[in-house]
């Protein structure tokens, strides 16, 4: 069921994890993960079948300090009912700290929301939400969008806004997760190595008991849509789709050119599974002679003459980059880019992001990006590497990734600077006496590409000043 967990997960909530003494268990896996969907939600732990391990114990202290969401812990066993009211009491007073039951509704919002509940049916249309919300005096157009987003983050009529899935609000979450959790774990699509046929879908959805969730045809592209929605899997035709976290675990063979490669390594305090898997649906396209594999890629991009290797390694909580060919940096941008929208995706700040530049001879050793711009900001053309007992030039590290050719102008500017100062300021209309005095070359031309960045004409004009300054005075 892990891959159905975004699906509901959100800020506005209340989380219990419980861990099972029986098993090895991850506690500070989860508690992040619930972080990176929930926010600061509150967060009670419970340690449960009490009665059956005794010993069974996490570090309470360690655990409250790395992670302050966290309301409390509880030992107890429903068998014998043990700790049972004091998790009761614990809920009823974390609920209080949830941000969305402090909302005032009006009473017609709450006469629809019992009507919902009442529904036999697991879904219902568009159209009967908005009949339903008119018999109960709703309606405004806009009360019932922000109704049902309020009953979406309780769980009362789960919505989501896709041209593909707005007609439809399923009433029972759970049979959204089921059906998703019947077709990612069927034996047919593991052995498929992740490729969905559509027509095994009505064998794929079949009831494994009676009395459980019946999934007509009619819904099954629904189901399909959602999951393409929250980037599990992606069309290969129109008849099959491909899983990319049922892939297949071994690294295809192929040949890559490394020699020259740009390299970017992104680092995670906590990486959750789904960006790889989110990323190859994202650049599907791309993908080289079906080159995939289920925790990396290789792509292609022939607008940019560009490949690219992608891997996630998730024992190391990282993600390395190469790319290669004559527009390596313009491709490097989009997987950048790809990466950063997945990111965001979740409470970024929680994934404790840090972006990597290999070091040219020593691909084993990393400085920050960050740390290499703040080089740039304040003019220290070197990084000296204490470990390796040498120094590496800050701008030809950012050359290598940069798309635009900033590190190029810099340079340009520093130039001209030293004997046309007055000319290219007055180009770019700025004044010489609103720059900084006292100041290197290099923090003078950050200035001005600062200032140029601030005006419409941004850096294009900029590099269009710089080329007239030159050529009058070539």
């Amino acid at each position: 069921m892990h891959h159905t967990h975004q699906f509901f997960l959100s800020k506005r909530s209340l989380y219990i994890l419980v861990l099972d003494g029986r098993r090895e268990e991850e506690p500070e896996y989860w508690l992040d993960y619930i972080q990176t969907l929930g926010g600061d939600s509150p967060v009670l732990v419970v340690l449960n079948k009490a009665d059956q391990n005794a010993s069974f114990e996490v570090n309470r202290i360690d655990l409250q300090r790395k992670y302050p969401s966290i309301q409390g812990f509880f030992r107890i066993s429903c068998k014998s009912r043990t700790g049972i009211a004091d998790l009761r009491k614990a809920m009823y007073a974390a609920l209080d700290k949830v941000e969305m039951l402090s909302s005032t509704w009006p009473q017609s919002w709450f006469e629809v929301k019992q009507a919902l509940t009442e529904k036999k049916s697991p879904f219902i249309s568009y159209v009967s939400y908005t009949a339903l919300c008119e018999q109960h005096r709703v309606t405004d157009e806009t009360a019932q969008d922000t109704l049902v987003r309020y009953l979406n983050d309780l769980g009362t009529a789960v919505h989501f806004d896709s041209e593909e899935l707005r007609d439809m609000y399923v009433l029972e979450p759970t049979w959204i997760t089921e059906a998703v959790y019947r077709i990612i774990t069927h034996k047919s699509l593991s052995e498929a190595k992740g490729v969905l046929s559509r027509k095994t879908l009505p064998e794929m959805l079949k009831p494994p008991k009676q009395g459980m969730f019946e999934y007509p045809c009619n819904r099954h592209g629904y189901i399909l849509n959602l999951m393409k929605e929250f980037e599990l899997c992606y069309s290969l035709n129109k008849s099959q789709l491909l899983v990319p976290d049922l892939l297949p675990v071994q690294e295809s063979h192929f040949s890559f050119v490394e020699d020259g490669a740009l390299r970017f390594v992104f680092q995670y305090k906590f990486m959750p599974r789904a960006v790889m898997p989110r990323f190859i649906v994202k650049r599907h396209q791309d993908i080289k002679d079906n080159l995939q594999w289920r925790s990396g890629v290789v792509l292609q991009d022939d607008t940019c003459n560009a490949e690219a290797v992608v891997r996630a390694d998730k024992k190391n909580k990282r993600i390395e980059v190469l790319v290669n060919g004559s527009r390596r940096r313009d491709y490097f941008a989009i997987i950048r880019k790809t990466l950063w929208e997945i990111h965001h995706s979740f409470e970024v700040d929680k994934l404790g992001i840090a972006e990597l530049i290999p070091l040219p001879g020593f691909p084993e050793h990393t400085v920050s990006y960050k740390n290499l711009l703040g080089h740039e900001e304040n003019g220290r053309t070197e990084i000296f590497v204490g470990e390796l007992g040498q120094g590496f030039s800050v701008q030809t590290l950012l050359s290598g990734i940069r798309v635009d050719d900033t590190s190029n102008m810099l340079a340009v500017l520093k130039t001209l600077l030293k004997t046309q100062f007055e000319e290219v300021c007055f180009k770019y209309d700025m004044k010489p006496e609103n720059m900084r005095e006292g100041v290197t070359q290099t923090q003078r031309s950050l200035d001005l590409m600062r200032y140029a960045k601030q005006h419409e004409e941004g850096l294009q004009g900029l590099r269009e000043v710089i080329n007239s300054v030159r050529d009058e005075s070539a």
